[in-house]
């Protein structure tokens, strides 16, 4: 797996980066900026433009795809930064793609698209970054949790339980 993206926790303050591979830069060759100056064929002017453009346009739109993907996972770290500092999956917070889309003003679909088989490196492990979402369980005092939370807390008592006298679901 190549992450992404990396969180990094330096003195304790979250600091977002891109992974090599994932920078974009991409030019336009000066040859064929060339030719449009050299030739003096109206139709060759008219294709190299129309194809200069054409590659123009898809730089940007990489470029604001990029910026995109940015905002996301900002938005991310700054709602699961307790979890990102430590690792303590206690500390996730329930998070729907809802979440992210009306802190950084996006149509869900774009958050969707933008986080999907995206990954992201941490001092306690990669994952998709489709993993932080999860929807909320309500505990008795009223506190949302995490059902991610709820599902280690059931894989840890699992684990910890005697093999030769399982507890029943009602144990659990």
């Amino acid at each position: 797996i190549i992450p992404d993206f990396s969180v990094l926790n330096i003195n304790g303050k979250l600091e977002m980066r891109i992974e090599k591979g994932h920078n974009i830069n991409l030019n336009i060759n000066s040859y064929y900026e060339g030719l449009i100056k050299k030739t003096n064929d109206k139709q060759t002017k008219i294709f190299l433009k129309e194809k200069i453009n054409k590659a123009l346009w898809f730089k940007e739109s990489l470029i604001k795809r990029q910026m995109t993907l940015k905002k996301v996972v900002r938005a991310v770290i700054s709602l699961q930064e307790s979890y990102f500092l430590t690792g303590d999956i206690s500390l996730l917070k329930p998070m729907k793609l809802a979440d992210i889309s009306s802190l950084i003003n996006m149509d869900i679909s774009t958050v969707s698209r933008v986080t999907n088989s995206k990954y992201i490196e941490t001092s306690f492990g990669t994952f998709l970054m489709k993993e932080l979402f999860s929807e909320a369980y309500r505990k008795e005092n009223g506190k949302h949790v995490s059902n991610k939370y709820v599902k280690s807390l059931l894989k840890e008592i699992i684990e910890a339980e005697d093999k030769l006298k399982p507890l029943n679901d009602e144990q659990i």
